[in-house]
């Protein structure tokens, strides 16, 4: 089967010599498969979380959210002794990243920042590691 697909190197038709074109490297959307999902963790210990996901690009390590493709979002959301986090993930072409982030904290906005990262980056690896 692979033989038929990847042609028989005995066969002269079959073989390429190298081009000198340029190539050109896939994009994230190329590549990467979209994500979707929406599904709920109950864990030891009350934690709860939920991650809703449509057309999200994830990159090479399980926290990575490389791109939002349009019509796509990603909301994390984690309760955990009585505080919710939550952040909401939407394609922005002016946006850092090309992503906007709301991270709120008890219904309260926060800065998305290091220790915001940090809390999504655990919540994915809890969540993608299960």
């Amino acid at each position: 089967v692979l033989a038929a697909i990847l042609g028989d190197p005995a066969d002269p038709a079959a073989r390429t010599s190298p081009s000198s074109s340029p190539r050109r490297s896939p994009s994230a959307d190329e590549r990467s498969p979209l994500w979707s999902s929406d599904v709920v963790l109950d864990l030891d210990g009350g934690r709860h979380i939920r991650v809703k996901a449509d057309r999200v690009i994830r990159g090479d390590r399980l926290d990575e959210i490389e791109a939002i493709r349009p019509g796509g979002s990603l909301t994390a959301e984690e309760v955990l002794r009585g505080r919710t986090r939550r952040v909401e993930m939407h394609p922005c072409g002016e946006c850092s990243g090309g992503i906007s982030r709301r991270y709120t904290v008890d219904g309260q906005p926060q800065p998305y920042d290091a220790a915001a990262q940090r809390w999504l980056s655990g919540v994915l690896r809890t969540f993608l590691g299960n």
